[in-house]
């Protein structure tokens, strides 16, 4: 069951695979850790740090496995 709090971006925050966060979906806000958005919406989560520069994520724990995972789907 979800829970009804929400984690909104921090543009100011460093996320790590652990932290929560909760962004807009087809079926409205979802919720998870940033580890799981990794797996869940790679493609996305690159366009939020890369291009719109709005997601600080910690380099070794979120950036490098999303590079990796980026490149095998490649």
């Amino acid at each position: 069951m979800p829970s009804e709090e929400t984690f909104p971006l921090d543009p100011e925050k460093i996320y790590y695979s652990m932290d929560e966060l909760t962004l807009e979906t087809e079926t409205g806000p979802q919720t998870m850790r940033v580890g799981a958005w990794l797996n869940a919406d790679p493609v996305r989560i690159h366009r939020l740090i890369i291009k719109d520069k709005v997601l600080q994520v910690n380099q070794l724990e979120v950036y490098m496995p999303l590079m990796s995972k980026l490149r095998r789907a490649d």
